[in-house]
């Protein structure tokens, strides 16, 4: 279980699943190769197996992404009795998305996209350095996003840590 005082790391980036099933719908003034790389995450999403593997032992709590960032942080922090926070502004965004999408749209998506299948670990801060040597010698990046705190619920933050309303307009 996720404890208070946990580092809250994400493995690759976040999005771009979502971003690609938005331009299946519709790849008209698109660049081919921002709309390749986007499509490809999310019709093949790359499982972050070895990462996962390497790092137990270490995380107190891990998930993969599947329903979005604030949804499966909130199941984490749902079992584990505690609460989180994000800061959006850390949030690993690919090139491609923010080029096809923008900044805001390309935080929506990862905030809430879902699908893109990297993992969410929460590491007590004794293991950071070790758990962020895992993620380069198994060539898998890992971003600190946030934390865990007492209480409930996950909480976004802007860059001067004020509290987000986070609206999906999907």
């Amino acid at each position: 279980d996720a404890k208070a005082g946990d580092i809250l790391l994400v493995s690759g980036t976040l999005g771009d699943a979502r971003a690609g099933l938005e331009l299946m719908k519709s790849l008209d003034g698109i660049a081919e190769s921002n709309r390749k790389a986007l499509i490809e995450r999310f019709k093949r999403p790359q499982a972050r197996l070895t990462l996962g593997a390497e790092v137990r032992g270490y995380a107190n709590a891990a998930i993969d992404l599947s329903d979005g960032l604030l949804a499966d942080v909130g199941h984490v922090m749902a079992s584990s009795g505690c609460s989180a926070e994000i800061e959006v502004d850390r949030l690993p965004i690919s090139n491609e998305i923010r080029a096809v999408f923008g900044r805001e749209r390309a935080l929506e998506y990862a905030i809430a996209g879902g699908d893109d299948y990297e993992l969410v670990l929460t590491v007590p801060p004794r293991y950071l350095d070790r758990v962020m040597q895992i993620s380069t010698d198994v060539s898998v990046s890992l971003t600190a996003v946030g934390r865990v705190i007492e209480g409930s619920g996950v909480v976004c933050l802007d860059g001067e840590g004020q509290q987000l309303s986070i609206a999906v307009s999907y």
